[in-house]
């Protein structure tokens, strides 16, 4: 089976594309600093997470670059959010991963109640090499575990994320 993409450009995603954008615009505000997002649809129909004509979400990346922020959310299938990769620049440049947090629940678990039933786990990392894992397996109504809170000799660039700063950089 292959996969099959469109991206669009839009204010963001709730549910549906938010005021799409001109590929003209989205690059004028790339290059602004000013957010804006880049919604990657899958073709199918059906659910509750779909584009008018019927594609669902496979991921939404959220822009910003005024205020350093780029984030990645992934969809499964069903259109619902499996997961999300929020990026930071910094100083230098870089992109640094900040935070991940991934859900997963059974397939009849859909619709709004996923994101607060699913089980949950989020990683949290800080530039001076500080990382905490916390689970919550029954999301929102259960209790949370701090799993592991540790702290780097020397913090370890994410591979590939100098050259995905660099890459913007030069958009610009």
């Amino acid at each position: 089976m292959t996969l099959t993409l469109a991206a669009v450009y839009a204010d963001g995603w709730d549910d549906a594309v938010v005021n799409p954008l001109a590929p003209a615009a989205a690059r004028a505000r790339d290059a602004a600093g000013e957010p804006y997002s880049v919604v990657l649809l899958r073709t199918g129909t059906g659910g509750m997470a779909t584009a008018p004509d019927g594609r669902r979400p496979y991921a939404v990346l959220d822009l910003a670059w005024a205020d350093n922020y780029c984030q990645l959310a992934r969809f499964d299938a069903a259109g619902r959010r499996i997961s999300r990769h929020e990026l930071r620049r910094t100083p230098d440049g870089d992109l640094f991963l900040r935070e991940v947090q991934t859900w997963s629940g059974p397939p009849e678990l859909d619709g709004p109640e996923f994101p607060r039933a699913a089980a949950r786990h989020t990683t949290t990392y800080l530039l001076a090499g500080e990382r905490t894992d916390i689970d919550e397996p029954q999301g929102d109504r259960g209790p949370r575990a701090r799993l592991h809170s540790s702290r780097a000799a020397t913090p370890t660039a994410t591979p590939g994320l100098r050259s995905m700063a660099g890459a913007a950089r030069a958009r610009r």
